[in-house]
């Protein structure tokens, strides 16, 4: 999937995971990012095959969907999209050690935070 196109989960190629010990992955990463996202509507997406953790931030700098999905390298590929699935930035091969940091750095963090 490409910058500017419309998500569709069927033409990501992930793999299925839990979606629930992602989730925790997030929070535990440090709990005051994930707060500061204003996290709501937490949904799995997707089909048996390939399914991805999405949910919806108003954050600082993106106001939007997040898509988490596992790649077939058991790494993380993110999608930030805008309200109407329009894809405006992506991570990819990310750890999910990373999966917080990253994910502040694009719809939270400026320059201004001394954390």
């Amino acid at each position: 999937m490409k910058i500017n196109e419309i998500i569709d989960i069927d033409k990501i190629k992930c793999r299925s995971f839990d979606p629930i010990i992602t989730f925790q992955q997030l929070k535990n990463g440090d709990i005051r990012k994930y707060i500061c996202w204003g996290v709501t509507k937490i949904v799995v997406y997707g089909n048996r095959e390939c399914h991805a953790l999405r949910f919806f931030v108003t954050g600082r700098k993106h106001r939007g969907h997040v898509y988490i999905a596992l790649n077939g390298f058991d790494l993380y590929d993110i999608y930030y999209t805008t309200p109407k699935g329009k894809i405006v930035n992506k991570d990819t091969d990310i750890f999910c050690d990373d999966l917080t940091d990253i994910i502040d750095e694009r719809i939270e963090k400026i320059a201004e935070y001394r954390y």
